[in-house]
């Protein structure tokens, strides 16, 4: 630090000034090179910025030139298209995705650099190792410092997982709405064919006490045969509606699926068109499936015949095929409900037609009951295999298109062991001249049902007492159950249901034999409390043979 002393002219000092001394500006040439080389070290200080800034960012980043030649890129960029940066350096963008109709890209540039701003739009890219990736792509221009074009800059942003994420979540939003429509629809099948059941109930069993004070000569005989034949048509019916809701009548047992096809070969035959050639293929040794005979047979019915209605009058060919396979997980989800299945061993049943085959609109509504490209009415049959599948703890799918046939294929468990087992046809009940002594408690919410019911256990030979729900009924039992021997309950009553009732009658007297009476037929009585006193199930509707057949087997 230099001191200056201020004088006066008198000599007196003045002040002290203080400062830096005073250099000279040296060569200006000097100074020009000096300002140079500091001003080139901050573009390279800030290229190495922009460099490690880029290798920073994960997402494929390039920036081109306007006549579309790569000028620089990321390693993620490198690595999406399989070459180095710096050959990818001066190619054209046809030349770095070989193969790939570049036209969209150079027409999206095009514009960019006439209009400005930021592009924004969804591509599809295939990587380096053929892998197929969706991609937003997000594009700029940017500018030289003297204002003019320099070309555009992108970034690539991987939305392939966040896309099939999506595809999955509809997938099970519309797996769920499938399932909670079908449900639905059950629900209201199952309901229709509960109240259907009770009306074929008084109509079945009045013909049965008609049929009985009836001459076998009497020419009215014929007209009431006649009557008992379509009001058993109608229970069928009600059973293909109760079997779509998953809830037909079970009786379980193993069954050989190839014996039980070979057992319908002739049924079938008269069953399908002339013009059709059905072949069988059905391995051997096909392991056993624990399931209903009579429904498995719907299964089996319905698909050929669907198969022959798709040939319509011109000639082709069904195939029918039957084999045991491992079903993973993966093909079970593909199914047309995903019912979260186990994977392990399945029986494959399998019929493809040579049809006109379904368009995709149709697809997807075949199984829905009722629903049908023929004439209004049909449409039961595949929602009742749907709902036999379901039933089964099975699965079902179908392939086909325009001019392609159809293939249904439905898989069923197998059993783990193989024993004899057959699939007979269910035989015709006889008649039944059983006659009982004892007090019947007849439950049921419909009067005509109580009715009709007193009236054939009475011609069983037994007193009928009627009540028509739970409260009535236990206050009847309450004063008179030391002389009654068996309680017919029907199980869907309101007030109280039969489960509940039951418990109560149990409570007054552990050891009554009750026989429960229902239109549905998801009842287990495996639910209904006891502790080891009979308790029986008896569907409607019920002709007076088969009462009779239940009340010897639960009063014997």
């Amino acid at each position: 630090m230099n001191e200056t002393r201020n004088t006066t002219r008198d000599g007196a000092v003045g002040g002290i000034v203080r400062g830096e001394p005073f250099e000279s500006a040296g060569d200006p040439l000097e100074v020009a090179v000096a300002q140079r080389q500091e001003a080139e070290t901050r573009i390279v200080d800030q290229l190495r910025l922009f460099t490690a800034l880029l290798e920073a960012i994960p997402n494929p980043v390039f920036y081109t030139g306007i006549d579309g030649r790569y000028l620089g890129c990321n390693q993620a960029f490198a690595q999406l298209v399989g070459l180095d940066a710096d050959a990818i350096a001066g190619r054209l963008i046809s030349d770095v995705w070989p193969g790939r109709d570049t036209a969209g890209y150079v027409e999206r540039n095009k514009e960019l650099l006439q209009d400005g701003g930021v592009q924004h739009y969804e591509d599809i890219v295939v990587d380096a190792d053929g892998r197929v990736h969706s991609v937003i792509i997000q594009k700029a221009v940017y500018e030289h410092a003297d204002g003019t074009l320099g070309g555009i800059v992108g970034v690539m942003v991987d939305i392939t997982d966040r896309k099939k994420a999506e595809e999955e979540r509809l997938a099970l939003q519309l797996q769920m709405q499938q399932t909670q429509r079908l449900e639905s629809l059950g629900v209201l099948a199952g309901g229709v064919a509960h109240d259907f059941n009770n009306l074929l109930m008084v109509i079945l069993g009045n013909i049965d006490l008609a049929m009985k004070d009836i001459p076998e000569s009497s020419s009215v005989r014929e007209l009431i045969e006649n009557v008992k034949t379509a009001s058993l048509r109608a229970s069928e019916l009600t059973n293909q509606m109760l079997a779509y809701a998953g809830k037909g009548r079970r009786k379980t047992q193993d069954v050989h699926l190839n014996e039980l096809i070979r057992e319908m070969t002739q049924l079938l035959q008269v069953s399908i068109s002339r013009k059709a050639e059905v072949r069988y293929e059905l391995e051997d040794d096909l392991p056993l499936v624990e399931g209903d005979p009579a429904q498995l047979r719907q299964i089996v019915m319905n698909l050929i015949t669907n198969a022959s209605e798709a040939l319509g009058s011109e000639p082709g060919s069904i195939r029918v095929r039957t084999d045991a396979i491992t079903v993973d997980e993966k093909t079970l989800s593909r199914t047309y409900l995903n019912d979260n299945l186990p994977a392990g061993q399945y029986i494959r049943f399998e019929v493809v037609d040579s049809g006109h085959g379904i368009d995709e609109e149709h697809l997807t509504k075949i199984f829905e009951p009722f629903f049908t490209t023929k004439f209004t009415g049909r449409g039961l049959g595949l929602a009742a295999v749907l709902g036999i599948t379901r039933s089964h703890r099975g699965a079902i799918d179908v392939a086909s298109g325009p001019d392609d046939g159809a293939t249904f294929t439905v898989y069923l468990p197998a059993k783990t062991h193989n024993a004899p087992a057959l699939a007979p046809t269910p035989a015709a009940a006889g008649d039944v001249s059983w006659r009982g002594r004892g007090t019947v408690l007849l439950v049921d919410d419909e009067p005509a049902v109580c009715q009709v019911g007193a009236s054939m256990l009475r011609r069983l030979g037994l007193e009928a007492i009627t009540a028509q729900n739970g409260p009535e009924a236990l206050e009847i039992f309450l004063q008179r159950r030391d002389e009654i021997d068996l309680i017919l309950l029907d199980v869907s009553m309101p007030l109280m249901d039969g489960r509940e009732a039951c418990t109560k009658f149990r409570a007054l007297r552990h050891d009554v034999r009750i026989l429960l009476c229902t239109g549905h037929t998801e009842v287990n009585t495996d639910m209904i409390p006891g502790d080891g006193h009979p308790v029986g199930l008896l569907q409607k509707p019920f002709d007076l043979n088969t009462l009779g057949e239940k009340l010897r087997e639960m009063m014997a």
